[in-house]
C-alpha cells in the first residue's frame, strides 16, 4: 500500500508555500531559499528513512549543513535589508562537510568515538 511519510508531506507543504510566494510576487529571496532547502532536506530524509534509498543516506548530512547558514542570511536580510561580506563565513561549515565527504568517504564507516583519543 502506498504511503506518504510525514517528512514528505512537510516537503510538499513547503514547496507549495514557495510556489505561492513566487506566483504572488511577494517572494523574499532569502526566505524562499530557506523554504526550498527545508523542502529538499525533508525529501532527502523521507527517501533515506522511509524508502531506504542508499544515496540519500550519504547526502543527508551534507544537505543538513546548508539550512543554518541560509536561515541566518534570511534573518539578516529581513532585519537589516543588507548582507555583509562577513556573513559568508557561516557557509564554511557546509564547505567543510562537502570536502570531508569527498576527501574521506571511508570515515563514515567508523564509529563516532573512533577518532577521539
Amino acid at each position: 500500500m502506498p504511503s506518504l511519510p510525514v517528512p514528505l508531506f512537510a516537503a510538499l507543504v513547503l514547496a507549495f508555500l514557495f510556489l505561492r510566494m513566487v506566483v504572488t510576487g511577494r517572494a523574499h529571496t532569502p526566505l524562499a531559499w530557506v523554504l526550498v532547502l527545508c523542502a529538499m532536506q525533508a525529501t532527502v530524509i523521507s527517501l533515506a528513512q522511509h524508502y531506504g534509498v542508499p544515496v540519500a543516506r550519504t547526502v543527508q548530512p551534507v544537505t543538513a549543513t546548508f539550512i543554518p547558514p541560509a536561515a541566518w542570511l534570511a534573518f539578516r536580510a529581513a532585519c537589516e535589508r543588507y548582507s555583509s561580506r562577513h556573513d559568508v563565513i557561516h557557509a564554511l561549515g557546509s564547505l567543510v562537510a562537502i570536502s570531508a565527504r569527498l576527501v574521506l568517504p571511508a570515515a563514515q564507516q567508523f564509529p563516532v568515538g573512533f577518532f577521539i583519543v
